[in-house]
């Protein structure tokens, strides 16, 4: 997870950095702009105030680059310091209006440019702000301008304007903080639409019912372990359990209670199974179908996988569950062998089940056990409880 967080954090230090190559581009053409309505002679600025000009800007993008570059940035509530590169580039705009005098009419449409740099991270307060400050300045260069010249000022050209940039503020804090609008709604969204992907699929993986692993989680996690366990020759059992006369319940308490017994069992044997101590990765446990469940033991062998059954089945023979039920599980555990396939696997945890069934129930069997040792079975778990009491 560390590594992942790094990496997207320096993908999104990346796009940061084309964001502010992007705003060096509108300080480089409009340096240019100015310098060839210079070259024009067209302004009466001084090579002097020229040269002070392109040195404050090569400064500026200099100092902002650093800022970057070192992550500096990343200090900041918004990293990419959006409303702070705006700001910076309206002021220089302003000197620009400044400098240029009777030609700055030129450049108000580098207002209007600037001033949607914000789209990437502004919202509405954030627009009103940088627009107050671009019409307070430009309020102020008037003036200058006037104290400087004033038989150069004509009035009505001057209102004239000053409602073009009333205008082209105006409609660049409206567009602006539409575009903020619909950018906070498409981040909610894909917010949205992760937590549903997320969602979808955790249900892909779960039974709706008992939420534990469904069928198809259970055998791509068993089809996993089965190759690591014949490519690195680690143990691998595997415990399948039915409930026993579970129709009974259904036919006595109904559908419902009959759900209910399943999500209890579900419960139960996933606790029992943390209880248990586990070395080696993690085990599985989800419904097989119906009735019956899968637990999937990787790093653990033939009687590790018998004695994890053991507990299960004594933990549900001495639970009540809904309605008073008291149900029992049969179980029949099969080890991993070094040209087992999935299936020859269940099978063998299958047939020891089905050998379980057939001893009466309420026993766990593991492949391998002899008739005798089934037989004797229901002795030594009475004199097991005997010498207990």
């Amino acid at each position: 997870m560390e590594g992942t967080q790094s990496y997207s954090e320096a993908y999104a230090q990346r796009v940061r950095m084309r964001r502010f190559a992007l705003s060096t581009a509108v300080y480089a053409i409009w340096t240019l702009v100015f310098c060839i309505a210079w070259l024009l002679g067209l302004t009466d600025v001084t090579g002097t105030q020229l040269g002070l000009l392109a040195a404050g800007v090569t400064v500026t993008v200099f100092a902002w680059h650093q800022v970057f570059a070192t992550g500096l940035n990343l200090r900041f509530t918004d990293p990419a310091l959006t409303e702070a590169q705006t700001l910076t580039g309206l002021a220089w705009v302003l000197v620009l209006m400044y400098l240029a005098g009777p030609l700055r009419d030129l450049v108000i449409p580098a207002v209007l440019i600037t001033l949607l740099f914000g789209v990437f991270a502004l919202d509405r307060l954030g627009f009103l702000r940088l627009g107050a400050f671009t019409l307070t300045g430009y309020v102020a260069v008037s003036a200058a301008l006037w104290w400087r010249a004033p038989e150069a000022v004509i009035p009505a050209a001057e209102v004239l304007r000053l409602v073009v940039m009333l205008a082209v503020l105006t409609w660049g804090v409206l567009f602006g903080s539409y575009v903020g609008r619909l950018r906070a709604t498409l981040k909610t969204r894909n917010a949205e639409l992760v937590d549903a992907m997320h969602s979808a699929s955790r249900l892909a993986r779960r039974d709706e019912l008992t939420e534990s692993l469904n069928r198809r989680s259970l055998m791509e996690r068993l089809a996993e372990e089965s190759v690591r366990a014949a490519g690195e020759a680690r143990p691998l059992a595997v415990v399948l359990l039915d409930l026993d006369h579970f129709k009974l319940v259904n036919d006595e308490h109904g559908h419902l209670v009959g759900d209910e017994v399943l999500r209890s069992f579900s419960r139960l044997a996933r606790h029992t199974l943390r209880e248990v101590d586990s070395v080696g990765r993690p085990r599985a446990f989800g419904r097989y179908g119906g009735e019956e469940f899968l637990i999937i033991l990787p790093d653990c062998d033939l009687q590790g996988a018998r004695a994890c059954a053991e507990r299960v089945r004594r933990a549900l023979a001495a639970a009540v569950l809904e309605n008073g039920c008291r149900m029992t599980v049969s179980a029949g555990v099969a080890e991993h062998r070094p040209a087992d396939t999935v299936h020859s696997l269940l099978a063998r945890a299958d047939a020891a089940l089905y050998r379980a069934k057939r001893q009466g129930r309420n026993t766990v069997v593991a492949e391998g056990d002899s008739a005798l040792k089934l037989s004797l079975a229901p002795v030594f778990e009475f004199s097991g409880r005997f010498r207990r009491s």
